[in-house]
């Protein structure tokens, strides 16, 4: 999943932006934390690349002109190897002070083993600064009540994109619902077009069907019954009818000859939407940029459209899978807290960085107040659009296989492409995970 951890989504709330006050250089007031008397060193991890490294050292570089006492260095890693690095280095106690992380599952172990601090007190002793961000933003940093994470770079979401001309050429809907979506299916089988698009091989993407679809049906309570280790949670009727309206879909032919070998990273499951190939594809939003820089001709004869993954529950249509932020922790390590928090406060998406992500980066960040500058933005209309679909979400979950463990995520997506290849069935499925999950592997 290593396009999720720097692409651009959105994110809603209803406090203004501007309610920020910022210096000249960008910098934002000293807020609750009161820089450290003499020179204080702060250790930055994280695993931004190109672009957006560039914003971060800008940025940081900014905040240490403007408080000389306080002098912050970003070092960074690859992300494949990151969550194995900053584990081991925060059990050691050797880590830095401020620590990238994805929230979820791994942010839930450091909490689990004391290795970050509680930042809770701070923000609540500086409502502005907290109140710059949208409230849902902090489910996946909040761990029993408590937040360890301050949101960072964008967000991320999953929806439906679909071909136009495909849609009209055999005068179908697009699809609101699932029965919608499945009756499209049938037509297009019949008229020997591939409904939908699935790089089975990479694994998530087979996972955004059986999330959605089990949020869909059994709302967002399924999920949290899972994450809080509830006694064999994976049996519950809405996974298992996720995963058999899945099998459904692969009996019917829905996707592609051969998807099980089929990447993301290829991009061939974009290009069979642009080529006319395939009618639909389910993918994070950042497909919204390949298929604009890799399929210009398709995307410029504004033949791209894109919706909400079909309800099923009407109760839960509007309930979003996605990652609301990365985040920036605090290590409990730290001997220098208060300049963390000054430095997280000031540098962390100000205005440069919200300025830059949206005009430069081509994505939006999650903070509040942003309406206006997003609809005068080149591709406005699609930014403002999931603007408005995540404002309307009633929950916005995390993707499964970033909040379970590594191990855990692992034995879910090789049991879930099995489900998919009909060699197991959803029982099957979801015995494999309790058991995974009872184990605590």
């Amino acid at each position: 999943m290593k396009k999720r951890t720097s692409f651009f989504v959105l994110f809603v709330g209803i406090a203004v932006l501007t309610a920020v006050p910022l210096f000249a250089n960008g910098q934002s007031e000293s807020k609750s934390a009161t820089a450290a008397s003499g020179p204080v060193n702060i250790r930055i991890w994280d695993i931004q690349t190109q672009e957006d490294q560039q914003m971060i050292e800008t940025a940081t570089q900014q905040f240490n002109q403007a408080h000389p006492n306080i002098q912050a260095k970003v070092e960074w890693f690859q992300n494949d190897t990151y969550k194995d690095k900053i584990r081991i280095a925060l059990g050691a106690g050797n880590g830095p002070d401020i620590l990238y992380n994805w929230g979820g599952g791994p942010l839930r172990s450091y909490v689990a083993a004391n290795t970050v601090v509680d930042l809770t007190p701070y923000l609540n002793a500086d409502p502005t600064w907290k109140n710059r961000f949208p409230a849902s933003v902090w489910g996946p940093a909040t761990v029993d009540g408590k937040i360890y994470g301050i949101p960072t770079q964008g967000s991320d979401a999953e929806l439906l994109f679909y071909n136009k001309d495909m849609l009209k050429k055999y005068n179908l809907p697009v699809p609101t619902t699932w029965n919608e979506l499945v009756q499209d299916a049938g037509t297009l089988v019949q008229n020997n077009v591939i409904p939908i698009a699935l790089a089975g091989k990479s694994g998530w993407p087979e996972m955004i069907w059986v999330q959605y679809l089990t949020d869909r049906i059994g709302g967002p309570q399924v999920f949290n019954d899972i994450a809080a280790g509830k006694k064999d949670a994976w049996s519950n009727p809405a996974v298992i009818k996720a995963l058999e309206l899945c099998q459904q879909l692969v009996k019917a032919n829905a996707f592609e000859p051969g998807y099980a070998g089929v990447e993301v990273d290829t991009n061939q499951d974009v290009a069979l939407v642009a080529s006319g190939k395939a009618a639909f594809l389910a993918q994070g939003d950042w497909a919204y940029s390949t298929f604009k820089n890799s399929f210009g001709e398709f995307f410029n004869a504004g033949k791209l459209g894109y919706t909400a993954i079909p309800a099923v529950d009407p109760q839960y249509a509007n309930e979003v899978v996605g990652a609301p932020a990365n985040y920036y922790s605090v290590a409990a390590t730290s001997k220098n807290v208060k300049a963390d928090i000054q430095y997280l406060s000031e540098v962390n998406l100000n205005d440069f960085e919200v300025s830059t992500m949206l005009n430069k980066l081509g994505r939006v960040p999650p903070v509040n107040g942003i309406e206006s500058q997003l609809k005068s933005l080149k591709d406005g209309a699609f930014e403002s659009w999931l603007y408005n679909t995540i404002a309307k979400a009633g929950d916005v979950q995390l993707y499964w296989d970033q909040y379970l463990s590594p191990t855990q995520a692992k034995i879910m997506l090789t049991n879930m492409s099995n489900v998919f290849l009909m060699q197991e069935t959803p029982q099957d499925f979801a015995k494999a995970m309790n058991a995974a999950m009872s184990s605590n592997q």
